[in-house]
Parts: structure tokens; sequence; C-alpha cells
């Protein structure tokens, strides 16, 4: 990490920090509790970027191997940072993320842009690179994962999540085939709580692009590790030319449990053209759905949301 001051992006609740050499997230504090960081102190990438090789055999990249870095912070009451990283790993292909945040905005967004002029297959783009410490605060810390029925793991230990390797971002047929968002994955956020604040971490996606969404444990090279909020961005990445996620993904502090971080995604799905309208007043539902008797399924769970059953 660089020994030159950060960056600062400050939101409505939150300030950012930022590593003026590499872009990586160094904190995020909440202004009502500046001495309490939700992000764990360690080095990792901005972002990691997978492809097959002309074999057909999954390689990965990120941020690391980037030829150059340039880095532009502008603004005030709404800022902006923008990082460019050219060249990666010795191929045509630039990457640029930007984080924008305005004074009367609970949220930090990012996007990212690839420019592929290498010709490269791009399977998966991970970004953003969110890595949390296991325990937030003197009290229980609590993950969210919207998988399935839901999950909601207490003191989260490395031995609940899947490690974060290349293997476990890969559409392949040993990791399910309908783990992805959409698919078993229900909705587009994690979070991450203690006794006093939560990380908040989810994409704006309306459209339902694709993507794998899940906390995983980020190994350090010396050390315990950490858990990673994950979000890999599949397919639609051109061979040949540049993409822009056509979405935002979201970041923020928050206060309350898993029902405060549910209740945050709630209110902006209620926003989208698929929600907006409650199903009893939508004109395109057939009648007999409408008029059809409720069932009800009583789901035999075991003591934790893992088990076991």
């Amino acid at each position: 990490m660089s020994e030159q001051a950060p960056l600062v992006l400050n939101t409505e609740q939150d300030t950012l920090y930022f590593d003026p050499q590499s872009a990586m997230l160094l904190a995020l504090r909440p202004k009502a509790a500046p001495e309490m960081n939700l992000i764990a102190q360690i080095a990792g990438p901005v972002f990691r970027l997978q492809y097959l090789d002309e074999n057909r055999r999954f390689r990965q990249l990120s941020s690391q191997n980037a030829s150059e870095t340039a880095i532009e912070l502008e603004g005030q009451s709404q800022q902006r940072l923008a990082a460019h990283f050219r060249q990666v790993d010795g191929f045509d292909l630039d990457v640029t993320i930007t984080v924008r945040v305005a004074a009367d905005d609970p949220c930090s967004h990012w996007s990212i842009t690839v420019d592929n002029r290498a010709g490269l297959l791009i399977t998966d783009v991970q970004f953003p690179f969110i890595i949390v410490p296991y325990k937030l605060d003197e009290g229980e810390t609590a993950l969210v994962w919207p998988y399935g029925s839901g999950i909601l793991l207490k003191n989260p230990q490395p031995e609940d999540l899947k490690p974060d390797n290349p293997h476990t971002w890969q559409m392949r047929p040993e990791n399910s085939d309908a783990s992805q968002y959409p698919g078993l994955t229900v909705a587009q956020f994690l979070a991450c709580y203690g006794e006093h604040r939560g990380i908040y971490l989810a994409c704006q996606d309306a459209e339902g692009y694709v993507k794998v969404i899940r906390p995983v444990h980020y190994q350090e090279p010396l050390g315990r590790g950490s858990c990673r909020l994950g979000i890999a961005h599949l397919g639609d990445w051109p061979e040949q030319g540049e993409r822009t996620l056509s979405y935002d993904i979201v970041l923020r502090s928050f206060t309350g449990d898993w029902y405060a971080a549910a209740a945050i995604y709630r209110e902006w799905s209620l926003q989208q053209s698929w929600a907006r309208t409650p199903l009893h007043q939508r004109t395109d539902v057939p009648g007999w759905l409408l008029d059809s008797p409720p069932h009800i399924v009583v789901r035999i769970q075991g003591e934790l949301d893992f088990g076991p059953a």
C-alpha cells in the first residue's frame, strides 16, 4: 500500500478512502462512527478478470497486472474517482473503474469499463473487490446471502465459505447450473453487519444480467484471511470492443440487521418496472392465476441455514 495520503470520497453518511497508487479501497467509515472501518486492512486487487486461452483453459488477470495505472479525482459535493489500468498483463486490454458519490446520496456508485482489443474470450469480470473482516465489532457478526430461501451465517468462519479461487467463479457443472442470478441467487445484494453497523453491496440491475453473487474466503498471503463480498459479472463481454456495465453497483453502510439490508434492496426493487405495479393491479396476469387457491408449504429446516438438517 502507498505511504501517500489516501484519496477521499464522501457520501451522505460514509467516508471512503482509496490507495492513491492502486485505487484499492482502504476504508469505509460511517460518519456516525468514524473510528470504525468496515473494510479489512489487507491488500487486494481492484478487479479480477477470467478468460479462456486458445486451448479453452481458464486464465485470470487483475488490476495488479496493469502496465500503467492512472488515477483521477474530481469534484466536491459530487465527486468522481476514475482509475485507468492500461495494457493489463501485457495484453492490448484497458480497464477503467469509476466511483461516483454525492453529498445527498447514502450510496457510492461503482462501474467498470473493459476495452478488449486483444480478442480475449472473457468469461467473467469480478468487481468491485470488497473485503471485510470476519468480525466487525465486539458483538456478533452476521453475513446475509440471498441464496435459495436465504442464508444467514452468524459469526462466519473461513471454513463456512468457499475459497476465493478461480474455480469458484467459473460456470462449471460442479458449481451447479443454477447458482447464479437470475437463478438460485434470488436477489442482487450481500450484507455483513455487526452490533453497531453493517456494510451493504448491491447491483442495481433491472434487466437481469447474469452474475455470480456470493461471499467467499479471501486468503491473505500471511494471516487468517477475510471475507470477500464477491460479485462476478458473467458473459456479454465482447472479444473485440468496449463494454461498460449498464447498471451501477452500490456500496454503503447501514444500521440494523438483515431486515434492514433487505429493506434497502426492496426499496430499490419497488421502483423498477417489474415491481412497481402490484400483482393484483396488473393487466397481463391471467385470471386463473389470480383466482387460484393459495398453497402453503412448511419447509423443514435444520438448526442452521448451512445445516445440520
